[in-house]
């Protein structure tokens, strides 16, 4: 009888936990997650090395953000179970959102030898290889994954990102366009397309999926600024791109830093630090700095040695926010920099300005009020995307404006500033590729 009722207990048991197991799962799918959570911890406390409820709970908890912890429960539901092909699939999605991009790659890879036709691992691991700088196997994986799904909607845009990071415009246009007749309405999609089209030549497509986001999202701004910017609307492109960046770094301000430093590899800010150090020398006096476009603030540590103060101007609020808490300016205005530096003069010994010209069209403005409002003798340093074309500028399917040097130089003659250094760099990547541009530093001379 002893043995009768312990089978009985384990049976009642293993049936309670298979329960509780797809009421967790039926929360889950519903997006009630923190009732989920619950019951997999208490699924958990009385079977450990439940596999299913390890792996989903990790999953949970890789939505939540939790990534770190997500990778502790794929590995004991590894270690505690056959191997699944799903199991390292998202293995692989939370090691690449901890940049642990080598991992992600071997757990995708394993995911695939478990099962060679399991598409989204394909997809995943094509999508590691690219932070890899692996393009061409990225491609290769995504044609892979598309061999298996024709029908995958993500897998042909990933592979249009591939091919267009890989400068394969027109292949890139043709997979935009296959996933877009599986997927009409993705805003993503259609502007990755707007932009091929547009970096193509094909204005006239490009203005057609620009409207068509806009018909889907009649406030997308970055939408609407170029809309303006191809028909030539000069007053409604600017009006809409200054708004447009506003909003874009407001959204953008919490991992600003980490994406910018790790993903884009930018380096801008210590390039720029470095040729005003060799015009100024190790024996300096204090400088009333200013850093327009400051942003988060990635400038002001490198200068605040020089600073005897040091202020920081930016559009976005939430920018400012991250500025103030590095506790290295002295003060932070928010607004339009024309407006701060218009009645300014003769206040300033250094002024920087870090990937702030790429999103104004008209610089003349702003050059002039610069040399204004530097002291004689004083140091003006910026950094530009460069357009070998020669024209004075051109508006890039990033929606970034590129400048030439002929134009800048043109400008400085009329601000009254000296070309004191000229660099030409790679200041981030974009889509996986070099941004060439230029570290330049004019100077006001005692008779300006």
């Amino acid at each position: 009888m002893g043995k009768s009722r312990k089978g009985a207990g384990i049976k009642v048991q293993g049936r309670d936990i298979q329960h509780k197991l797809d009421v967790a799962l039926k929360h889950h799918k519903a997006g009630k997650l923190q009732k989920a959570k619950a019951l997999y911890h208490k699924i958990l406390k009385a079977d450990p090395g439940n596999v299913d409820t390890l792996h989903m709970l990790g999953l949970l908890l890789h939505q939540l953000g939790d990534h770190e912890a997500a990778i502790r429960l794929f590995s004991q539901a590894i270690e505690h179970g056959p191997e699944g092909t799903e199991i390292y699939t998202n293995l692989g999605s939370a090691l690449q959102s901890c940049n642990r991009i080598d991992e992600a790659i071997a757990a995708f890879r394993q995911a695939i030898r478990i099962n060679p036709d399991y598409t989204l691992a394909h997809n995943n691991l094509g999508n590691a290889l690219r932070e890899a700088d692996e393009n061409e196997a990225a491609i290769a994986s995504f044609q892979h994954a598309i061999r298996l799904s024709p029908n995958y909607a993500l897998a042909h845009y990933n592979l249009g990102n591939a091919l267009y990071a890989g400068g394969e415009l027109d292949k890139a246009i043709t997979s935009f366009k296959n996933a877009l007749v599986i997927d009409p309405d993705n805003k993503n999609l259609i502007h990755n397309l707007a932009m091929s089209l547009m970096e193509t030549g094909n204005t006239d497509e490009a203005i057609a999926q620009f409207k068509h986001i806009l018909q889907l999202d009649s406030s997308n701004l970055q939408a609407k600024h170029l809309l303006a910017a191809l028909q030539g609307e000069g007053d409604a492109a600017t009006e809409a791109h200054l708004e447009n960046v506003a909003k874009y770094f407001d959204d953008f301000a919490e991992n600003f830093d980490q994406y910018l430093v790790e993903k884009l590899e930018y380096k801008t800010p210590e390039m720029i630090n470095l040729s005003v150090r060799s015009l100024i020398g190790p024996e300096h006096e204090e400088l009333d700095v200013l850093d327009i476009g400051c942003g988060t603030g990635l400038c002001g540590p490198l200068f605040r040695d020089l600073a005897r103060t040091l202020t920081g101007s930016d559009l976005s609020e939430l920018m400012l926010e991250k500025a103030k808490q590095r506790g290295v300016y002295d003060e932070l205005v928010s607004g339009d920099m024309g407006d701060f530096l218009t009645p300014i003069s003769d206040a300033y010994d250094l002024i920087i300005a870090v990937d702030v010209f790429v999103y104004i069209v008209d610089l003349e403005p702003i050059f002039i009020a610069t040399a204004k409002a530097l002291r004689s003798g004083g140091l003006f340093a910026f950094s530009l995307e460069a357009d070998e074309e020669g024209a004075a500028y051109i508006l890039r399917p990033s929606g970034r404006y590129a400048h030439s040097m002929s134009y800048i130089r043109r400008l400085m003659d009329i601000a009254g500033l000296q070309e004191l250094s000229l660099e030409k760099c790679v200041l981030r990547k974009d889509m996986n590729q070099p941004v060439n541009g230029y570290i330049c530093v004019f100077g006001k001379s005692a008779a300006s």
